[in-house]
C-alpha cells in the first residue's frame, strides 16, 4: 500500500475504534442491531479496560466512554437472546428516554425555529404560512 509516496505498513494502519477513542467517546446506535460477537468485544472492553488489537499479541489499554442509543427496549431482549444480559448491566447506568416527536408536538415549531437559525438567520420561522405549520403539527 502506498500513501504520497511512502511505504505503510499494514500494521501502522491497524488502530481500532477503541484505540482511537482513547480518552474519549464511543457513540453506538442501533446498539440492539450488533452482532453478538461484537457485543463480546465491547464487554470485554469495559470489564477489562484493554483491548488487543487485529493480529495483535499484546492488550493496549484504553479508558474509554462508550454511549449507545437503541429505539427498540433493549431491557427485554436478552431474554429474546439478541443481547448479552452483561453487556445490558454495563451499559444501563444513565436512562435518557426521549419520546418520538409525535407524543410532543409543542417541539415541532421550535424545532423548526432552530433549524431556521441555524441554517437560514436572515429568514424567520415565522416565514411559514399557517397552512404549513398545521401540516408539520398533523404529520405523525
Amino acid at each position: 500500500m502506498r500513501e504520497r509516496g511512502h511505504r505503510v505498513t499494514v500494521k501502522s494502519i491497524k488502530v481500532g475504534l477503541m484505540e482511537l477513542a482513547h480518552g474519549g467517546t464511543v457513540f453506538l446506535d442501533e446498539i440492539d442491531k450488533m452482532p453478538m460477537n461484537l457485543q463480546v468485544k465491547i464487554l470485554r472492553v469495559l470489564q477489562e479496560k484493554q483491548v488487543r488489537p487485529v493480529g495483535g499479541s499484546r492488550m493496549v489499554p484504553v479508558d474509554t466512554r462508550i454511549i449507545t442509543a437503541t429505539n427498540r427496549n433493549l431491557r427485554s431482549l436478552p431474554r429474546e437472546n439478541l443481547f448479552l444480559v452483561d453487556l445490558y448491566f454495563r451499559l444501563n447506568i444513565l436512562n435518557i428516554h426521549v419520546p418520538p416527536l409525535r407524543e410532543r408536538k409543542n417541539g415541532i415549531m421550535l424545532l423548526v425555529a432552530a433549524f431556521c437559525r441555524r441554517h437560514t438567520p436572515s429568514v424567520p420561522a415565522a416565514i411559514f404560512s399557517p397552512a404549513v405549520r398545521d401540516a408539520l403539527m398533523r404529520y405523525d
